[in-house]
């Protein structure tokens, strides 16, 4: 697929490539900060203001990251272009464009590490803490979201990036872009996959520790919600204690030698409730 779209869209494909990749990453982190209205009880003014500055900040970010790719591909496109078109590519800015192929993941990735961050969770907890005076605990709980949608996000930005740019690459080597590989840093997948797993299992951590605080919260703050109610007990002095109880009480009568003995209609009496009562009063 990614071959494809390279070969109809040209130099166009960067733009594409990081606009399609950009909104699948703030698609997983929206559906991440989805994750705190299950786990954080707002009030109606503070979670509309919440849901308002993340979508507008998610779009910032998604603008800004998009005009450093740019940036940061100020060599590449221009040749893709050129090569597409046939003509002469200078040397120096193909070596450039070269080195920005190779290195655009991690260079990019790097630059989103701190970008995104300041971009996203600075403004939301200084414009709710402005608009809403939001207490800590709710500090403490967006953090927690923010670095969950984050992480999710950047770790979607790398592979896919990575992914994309692979057909650049060949389409490089192809029409003769020399790159020196020798003067590019060395990327150790070893790390890359032990941090991504680090990330990963802190991020099922949060959720589950997270999930598991706001349950406590909800049972402490509404002791019988959500639960059923255990059984009531018979209540053994009451007249007219129904079938099941007064057959109940009948057999106990009878297990105890007393025999049925009607006191007059209407009240279903039997000795079993003077002997349960007298058992009961011997435990006392």
């Amino acid at each position: 697929m990614a071959e494809r779209l390279f070969r109809r869209l040209g130099h166009h494909y960067i733009l594409v490539m990081m606009v399609l990749t950009r909104l699948f990453g703030a698609a997983g982190g929206l559906l991440v900060i989805y994750y705190m209205e299950l786990t954080q009880k707002l009030p109606h003014p503070v979670r509309l203001h919440f849901w308002v500055i993340c979508v507008v900040v998610v779009a910032i970010a998604i603008a800004i990251s998009l005009s450093l790719a740019m940036w940061e591909t100020r060599n590449l496109r221009p040749v893709l272009r050129r090569l597409r078109q046939r003509e002469a590519v200078d040397l120096a800015q193909s070596l450039k464009a070269g080195r920005e192929a190779v290195t655009l993941p991690a260079r990019h990735h790097r630059h989103e590490a701190w970008l995104v961050p300041c971009t996203t969770y600075i403004p939301t907890i200084i414009l709710l803490k402005v608009l809403d005076d939001i207490p800590f605990a709710v500090i403490e709980n967006i953090t927690a979201t923010c670095f969950m949608a984050i992480a999710m996000a950047l770790m979607s930005h790398f592979f896919a990036t990575d992914r994309c740019i692979q057909p650049v690459i060949r389409y490089l080597l192809d029409h003769g872009v020399s790159i020196d590989y020798k003067s590019l840093p060395v990327g150790k997948l070893r790390f890359r996959m032990n941090l991504c797993f680090i990330l990963m299992i802190m991020t099922t951590a949060l959720m589950i520790g997270t999930l598991a605080r706001q349950r406590t919260a909800d049972i402490i703050r509404k002791p019988g919600g959500g639960r059923r109610q255990p059984p009531r007990a018979l209540d053994v002095h009451h007249p007219r204690g129904g079938p099941y109880g007064d057959s109940l009480l009948h057999g106990l009568g009878q297990v105890g030698g007393f025999p049925r003995q009607h006191a007059g209609p209407g009240h279903g009496a039997c000795p079993g409730r003077e002997f349960v009562a007298a058992r009961a009063t011997d435990r006392q």
